[in-house]
């Protein structure tokens, strides 16, 4: 291109620039002549941008866009000595990405392995897009070009140009963001967001945190009392195990089932923890469905909380994804539609809400009940009840959550609970002792009942055995939520176990031609709460139990009371494996 061509290109470029500027200036009523300046610059530009430019001309002017083009068309025959040919045109698909990639200039990547877009918004990378989508969608409708085809495109070229090692991101174990900052456990600091120039984050609690002395009461009387008295939890264990999740680390190896009947605080629980980790945080996968639909795993990538209000009652079958997961390890493995599986980071803790625990497989080693903590909330808060707390009153968490200073207060507590676990390098150790034989007790009531009632030897008849066993079953879940076994159901549980069905002769003394298990009798545990219908009893207060347990040692060393379930109210220093302390022996 000669010298004198460059100089016509310069000159029609800014003859054309202007044009945005004229039309931003245009209102009802401007006069003609403005607008047909106006319609001969757009006679240097290409057919697409004419469009665009008609349609906001129209807009300020209120011309019709058909006169509008017969006013371009007549200025186009006045078009002379057209000082350049005109470069070949870029298609419309990349001219769109040319424009958003303006807007969104430093401020997208795409994962490098999934090819996963991920936008900034504020100081962290999230892959909710939907700001850009809309963007994108606008842009198209301005250039009225097909849609679905140019969209892809766009998508596609913005994957291939912006492509980001995940490695990046931090994923420190004990690091806390948040919108203004992070905290840093290790060493006790906070770190504004304006200072820190290294870590890239793709999370943050959704809480500024706030320097300061804040205390959360109410959520700690609310969790003294769904925990209630002599719980093997505290509410210290309960804001530890909060921190956790509010932190990217895995490494403690566990997951969380919150346990007790209707109205026990579960959901109140659940709905407060939710909004302190944030939505944006958490996915709501059952554990079923971690082992059933092969694309589930990709909700959990770039979260630190899966907090599912029920578990499935069918049973659990497929669990190696669980074990992955909540096994500490770094990486699981992850698949989308229309990609490959790839490694994601491993940062999600799970929690899980039942009124009843799911059976699982005989043949599950240790290892999969050793990855829980059962946190049991035994009281049951019903309604007209004195307690502040009771589940009837579905707002109460909200007295929690639009309460900032509350807010603060159970972040600074885990912030604290945090330090403590950082220091001990784990959880303490008997929140998760026993935790086989707790999860067999709750999701086998079968064979909590032959294991707190009887003992090796002798006969038990096969009438009283239906009964009493039904009884418990009753008395433990009194919603029916785990119907009364029939006779038959029982003896093919019953032989399963190892107890064979046998008949005494008619010539039997007591019981002529009657049926008896065989290898198991009633014990002394089974006389004495068989008065009281085998029923639990639980305490809100320590004043509620004091008052029936005048000299309990609540220093931690009393002993077990003989009417509590297993798993129900955890004494510190028993050895749940320990039968002759049931036994009364």
């Amino acid at each position: 291109m000669s010298e004198e061509d460059e100089q016509r290109k310069k000159d029609i470029e800014k003859f054309v620039g202007k044009i945005p500027e004229l039309i931003d200036e245009l209102e009802p009523g401007q006069p003609l002549t403005r607008i047909k300046e106006i319609l001969a610059r757009l006679n240097y530009v290409d057919l697409f941008d004419q469009e665009m430019f008609l349609v906001q001309i129209k807009r300020r002017s209120g011309i019709g866009i058909g006169i509008l083009r017969k006013g371009l068309k007549e200025s186009g025959k006045n078009k002379t000595n057209l000082p350049y040919k005109m470069v070949e045109e870029d298609p419309f698909w990349l001219k769109i990405y040319t424009a958003l990639e303006k807007k969104f200039k430093g401020k997208i990547v795409a994962m490098s392995d999934s090819r996963q877009l991920m936008v900034k918004k504020g100081n962290i990378y999230t892959p909710l897009i939907t700001e850009f989508i809309k963007k994108l969608s606008n842009i198209i409708d301005e250039y009225k070009t097909g849609y679905r085809n140019v969209r892809n495109d766009v998508l596609e070229k913005f994957k291939d140009s912006h492509l980001f090692d995940r490695n990046k991101f931090s994923h420190e174990p004990f690091i806390l963001n948040f919108p203004n900052g992070y905290y840093d456990i290790i060493k006790g600091e906070f770190i504004k967001a304006e200072d820190n120039s290294k870590k890239i984050f793709f999370y943050e609690i959704p809480h500024e945190y706030k320097e300061g002395d804040y205390k959360c009461p109410k959520f700690e009387t609310a969790l003294k009392q769904w925990l209630g008295i002599k719980n093997k939890v505290t509410p210290k264990d309960m804001f530890q195990f909060i921190g956790y999740t509010m932190s990217m680390n895995v490494g403690q190896r566990k997951a969380f089932l919150i346990h007790g009947e209707t109205k026990s605080g579960k959901t109140q629980f659940y709905e407060i923890v939710k909004y302190l980790i944030g939505k944006e945080n958490t996915t709501d996968i059952s554990l079923q469905m971690l082992g059933s639909d092969k694309f589930s795993s990709s909700s959990l990538e770039w979260k630190i909380l899966n907090y599912h209000d029920e578990l499935p009652k069918e049973g659990l079958k497929d669990i190696s994804l669980f074990k992955i997961i909540a096994g500490g390890g770094s990486t699981f493995p992850v698949r989308r539609m229309h990609t490959e599986w790839y490694q994601a980071f491993n940062t999600v803790k799970l929690w899980y809400n039942t009124n009843i625990v799911p059976m699982t497989k005989s043949t599950e080693d240790d290892s999969f009940f050793n990855r829980w903590i059962i946190v049991n909330f035994p009281n049951q808060f019903i309604e007209d009840s004195p307690d502040p707390t009771y589940e009837d009153i579905p707002e109460f968490y909200k007295t929690i959550i639009t309460d900032d200073d509350e807010v603060q207060g159970i972040i600074h507590y885990c912030i604290k609970a945090l330090r403590i676990l950082y220091k001990n390098k784990h959880f303490r150790k008997q929140l998760s002792a026993n935790s086989r034989k707790i999860w067999e007790y709750e999701s086998d009531l079968s064979y909590a009942f032959i294991d707190k009632y009887s003992k090796d030897g002798g006969k038990w008849l096969c009438k009283s055995f239906y009964k009493h066993s039904n009884i418990y079953r009753k008395t433990r879940h009194p919603s029916s939520k785990r119907p009364a076994l029939s006779h038959t159901a029982t003896n093919k549980d019953m032989e399963t176990r190892g107890y064979e069905r046998k008949r005494f002769s008619p010539s039997h003394p007591d019981h002529p031609s009657a049926y008896y298990f065989n290898g198991l009798q009633k014990n002394k545990r089974f006389y004495k709460e068989k008065k009281n219908q085998f029923k639990k009893k639980s305490y809100k207060t320590t004043s509620d139990y004091l008052e029936e347990h005048p000299n309990a040692n609540m220093n931690g060393n009393g002993g077990p009371e003989q009417h509590e379930d297993m798993g129900q109210i955890h004494w510190a220093g028993m050895d749940w494996n320990d039968k002759e302390k049931f036994e009364d022996k």
